[in-house]
């Protein structure tokens, strides 16, 4: 017997076709800053509108309509900026909600386990991470906040772990974007 094909099986079957369709879905998430290949600093740079050194400081996850108008996870981290390297002409916010597809919702599923949804390369923040975020507004924010995606999926976070490394890639992201400002 085929076994999502059971009496026992409907979560299974569930979880199968969700893992299909986000799957399937995973060409529609260049919307949220994904990449399939490796980008350049200066790629990084060019497609952020939004350039900061930031702490998480809250989350919350919540469940709403994605791709394919199917329930998609979603996690919703605040962000304390604590500098911009790059900021749009209005200016350097001190808060900002970066918005990214995963997580786990506290909400019952049907053995009682909380749902949860991870898409390889969206690693999800976590609260009191420290790192220079490379950020794009998000087309549709969600329960009509205004929010952002990281660019490049993981390659938008980098952790600041070390003062010299730290220093250099706050560097070189000044020059990269004082390059392009001047750029015809």
């Amino acid at each position: 017997m085929n076994p999502l094909m059971t009496p026992h099986s409907a979560p299974k079957r569930r979880l199968w076709l969700t893992a299909l369709i986000a799957t399937l879905s995973l060409s529609s998430l260049s919307a949220w800053g994904l990449s399939q290949r490796k980008l350049k600093l200066s790629e990084l740079v060019e497609r952020s509108e939004l350039i900061v050194e930031a702490l998480v400081t809250e989350q919350r996850v919540i469940e709403r309509e994605g791709p394919h108008r199917r329930p998609w996870i979603y996690t919703l981290s605040e962000l304390e900026v604590r500098s911009c390297w790059r900021a749009p002409s209005k200016g350097c916010p001190s808060r900002v909600t970066v918005s990214q597809i995963g997580g786990t919702l506290a909400k019952a599923g049907d053995q009682g386990a909380p749902l949860t949804l991870t898409i390889p390369g969206i690693p999800l923040l976590k609260q009191g991470d420290e790192a220079a975020f490379f950020l794009r507004a998000k087309s549709e924010a969600a329960e009509g906040e205004m929010s952002y995606v990281i660019v490049g999926g993981a390659q938008g976070r980098h952790a600041l772990a070390d003062e010299a490394g730290y220093q250099q890639l706050k560097s070189l992201v000044q020059q990269l974007t004082q390059a392009l400002q001047t750029r015809p």
